[in-house]
């Protein structure tokens, strides 16, 4: 008679793993897996395993958890994390994270509107735009204008300020192909931070503005931080002189958020305050960069001490923490593909600024000296096929650089990731030919020191000074 353990030596490896007594499924899903959620922290690897195993186990899964998923992705990568641009990259390539956005996609008429600031700033931390999703989104950030909280009208102007999208370029916020465009979202930014303008002035002018819920929240519920970003999503866009419709003469929008950001603030405080001093201090250099007609208004809204602590810590203790990592995988391309052409003096994340500041506040891509010339990376989605637009920080910056006096060129992910190799350097090497190198005129400078090349001895003691101040002075 013919044995079980003789019949399974025979069986193939693949039915050997199968596992006879699997154990079912749990009976609600999507409470199991809302629990599971909760405890797979700041782990992206952890979430996205998640999403997998709940899609073997249901084709349709629950929205909501969908939702919540990706907005606790978001949050991995969010303003305070250590994750790099290129971890974000990385992670928007595999295919886990595109089916859940093509399963956000797929029933996306089921986003409810308490959803969608979390989405937004879920996009906004990822650094990634979606077409398909952001009309819905948009739709309504607007039906509901008058009904978000303050603080969250707040949220949701930095976020889409830093994804480039509702500013104020006409034509240029439509989402969709050129036969299927949505409806021109343009002005959304501003609409956000005019509707906080008027909550404040009505504020202002009640018998009694309320208690303060703590000595950071004011009685809107704001803090530092939301009326800094308001002030950073405007200086983004470049509406520096916004106001309200009903009274140009009253104070500017920019110059508001800027004081009720430093009002409950001490400069200990500010020492402290993380993304605040560095929104307020790129506010104040774009303003002072680009001049526009309320500079001094904008100005006096930030204290002096203020302006002048943000000045003297920039560079150890601001920028630090914000500057680029310089690991972008289209950065790194495009600097594999420099030194191929055998160019240089392509320095990566080289500062820039006007030729008498003291310190630079902004970095471009690329800097090529001999040529004038800044490359900039575009690493976002288009707004539909074939129509690429680069992100509010981005558009600032090209801004900032053109202020500056150098020529911006700006490379899109949508269009490089379709060149192969020799194409990639053809396209560089007609870019290049745009911009021939610019001859500096010689200048004859007398050798220092000249009158005394004689005596050797004891040179040190006699200091002499070819400019003032000296870069160095020892006594």
């Amino acid at each position: 008679m013919t044995t079980r353990e003789y019949e399974e030596a025979f069986l193939p490896r693949r039915l050997k793993r199968i596992k006879v007594f699997n154990t079912p499924p749990p009976s609600e899903l999507p409470a199991f897996f809302h629990k599971r959620l909760d405890n797979a922290h700041s782990n992206p690897r952890s979430i996205l395993k998640l999403y997998r195993q709940y899609m073997r186990k249901d084709d349709y899964p629950a929205y909501d958890w969908l939702v919540r998923c990706f907005c606790h992705l978001g949050n991995v990568f969010g303003f305070n994390s250590f994750w790099a641009t290129k971890d974000k990259q990385v992670i928007q390539a595999l295919p886990s994270f595109k089916f859940l956005v093509y399963d956000l996609i797929e029933r996306k008429h089921l986003i409810e509107a308490r959803q969608v600031p979390r989405l937004l700033y879920a996009f906004a931390c990822l650094e990634y735009r979606s077409w398909h999703l952001l009309p819905t989104l948009l739709e309504h950030v607007e039906a509901n204008l008058e009904k978000w909280r303050t603080p969250t009208l707040a949220n949701m102007a930095l976020t889409l300020a830093l994804l480039g999208v509702g500013d104020d370029a006409p034509d240029h916020n439509q989402f969709g192909p050129p036969d299927l465009l949505s409806r021109d979202y343009t002005g959304l930014v501003s609409k956000l931070a005019l509707e906080v303008h008027r909550r404040l002035l009505a504020l202002q002018s009640a018998s009694s503005s309320g208690p303060r819920k703590s000595p950071l929240h004011d009685s809107l519920g704001c803090m530092p931080f939301d009326y800094a970003g308001l002030a950073f999503a405007l200086t983004l866009q470049g509406s520096y002189d916004l106001c309200l419709p009903s009274d140009e003469t009253a104070k500017s929008t920019l110059a508001l958020f800027l004081q009720r950001a430093c009002e409950p603030l001490s400069l200990e405080q500010l020492e402290n305050s993380g993304w605040v001093q560095f929104f307020l201090y790129q506010t104040l250099y774009c303003v002072d960069v680009e001049k526009p007609k309320r500079e001094v208004e904008v100005k006096k809204a930030v204290p002096f001490a203020f302006q002048k602590h943000l000045h003297l810590s920039w560079l150890d203790k601001i920028l630090i923490n914000a500057q680029p990592q310089g690991n972008e995988l289209l950065q790194l391309d495009v600097d594999a593909a420099l030194k191929r052409l055998h160019i240089t003096d392509a320095l990566i994340n080289c500062s820039a600024g006007r030729q008498w500041d003291e310190q630079h506040c902004w970095f471009a891509g690329h800097l090529v000296r001999s040529r004038n010339l800044a490359l900039e990376y575009d690493y976002l989605l288009p707004l539909g096929p074939g129509r690429p637009k680069v992100s509010g920080w981005l558009a600032c910056k090209r801004r900032m650089l053109k202020a500056f006096g150098l020529n911006v060129a700006t490379i899109h992910q949508s269009f490089w990731s379709l060149l192969n190799l020799e194409q990639k350097d053809v396209q560089l090497t007609r870019l290049l030919a745009q911009f021939p190198p610019v001859l500096e005129a010689v200048k004859d400078e007398k050798k220092a020191y000249e009158e005394d090349r004689h005596l050797r001895f004891q040179r040190h003691a006699r200091q002499k000074f070819e400019t003032w101040p000296p870069e160095k002075l020892e006594i």
